[in-house]
């Protein structure tokens, strides 16, 4: 019986997707949202208004540069919040603490592999605003690879090797360059987070200095979640 409300609220919840699925646009029609004329001025307009290939990244970074800030301060408030509730706490939050693992062979192969999984990772931000890619995607391989050598060879050699507080001032350096960078367009005779309607050079498309500022802020928002991600785990992890 104690399984019954668990129960019903998914039936309810399985029911209002259902219900909003019966809804949603066939597929192929010619007037369905993802068809409509904003969706034909980023394809026909981004690429001469913001100077890069991927529309995507700028969408997230120069369009939408308002949201994407209030993201990476979810980001910011998310690891604040986390130090708050942990700070003091004796132990971890799991049952055994994390502990380095003993497998010969899973630090040999970890070793060998996290310096080109940060490579790539260091890549796909670097190079997000021409190919595939992103401050997002790339910071979070980023931080994955921090990840595994924190799972492989535990909370207190990862803190040897990167002190929490590097990670702290990185998170919040990295929030503040986005503002920063948004300060640009003001300084310029623009808005806040202006690119080329602020006369910032957008540079020869395709190149890696292209795309006026969305370049600068890919970098900050790759070097915010790959410093989230570890300062999180770390503080999980009971290392703080």
């Amino acid at each position: 019986m104690r399984q019954l409300p668990a129960f019903l609220l998914v039936v309810a919840i399985a029911y209002v997707l259902a219900l909003a699925l019966s809804e949603a646009p066939a597929f192929g029609r010619v007037d369905a949202p993802a068809r409509n004329e904003v969706m034909r001025f980023y394809l026909d307009e981004e690429c001469e208004q913001s100077g890069i290939p991927n529309t995507v990244t700028a969408i997230i970074f120069d369009y939408r540069g308002y949201d994407t800030m209030g993201e990476a301060t979810v980001l910011f408030t998310a690891v604040g919040a986390a130090a708050a509730v942990l700070a003091g706490h004796s132990g971890t939050l799991v049952a055994r603490p994390m502990a380095a693992s003993d497998d010969v062979i899973l630090r040999m192969v970890s070793r060998m592999v996290i310096p080109f999984v940060q490579i790539f990772g260091i890549y796909v931000i670097v190079y997000g605003h021409v190919s595939p890619g992103g401050g997002f995607a790339g910071g979070t391989i980023l931080g994955g690879s921090m990840a595994l050598y924190l799972f492989v060879f535990g909370p207190k050699r990862t803190v040897k090797k990167l002190p929490l507080a590097w990670g702290e001032i990185a998170d919040g350096a990295a929030a503040f360059w986005y503002v920063l960078v948004g300060l640009g367009g003001i300084l310029l005779g623009a808005n806040f987070l202006a690119n080329a309607a602020a006369g910032v050079p957008l540079g020869v498309r395709g190149q890696l200095f292209s795309g006026g500022t969305i370049w600068l802020i890919g970098l900050g928002v790759g070097v915010k979640v790959a410093a989230t991600i570890i300062n999180l785990l770390v503080h999980l992890a009971g290392e703080t």
